[in-house]
């Protein structure tokens, strides 16, 4: 099992190169109970990454909560 990578001068990695690699092993080995799979374009615009985070993060995971408190269950 691989729990860390790195890039190096002597092995060096794009961000491209690893976003194909992460596709193609996402394809491999699914994950469970995802509401969508990771990806995405990478941005140099912070305030743009951090809407991205509210909008498909933080938001996603309070309005899940937020149903599993009216049905009356645990939040995840």
């Amino acid at each position: 099992m691989i729990y860390n990578c790195t890039s190096s001068t002597i092995n060096p990695i794009k961000w491209d190169d690893f976003k194909r690699v992460l596709g193609e092993e996402i394809v491999k080995n699914p994950f469970a109970n995802l509401m969508w799979y990771p990806g995405g374009k990478m941005h140099t615009s912070k305030s743009l990454h951090a809407f991205k985070v509210y909008l498909f993060h933080l938001f996603p995971a309070y309005v899940m909560d937020l149903f599993s408190y009216v049905i009356g269950k645990k939040p995840l």
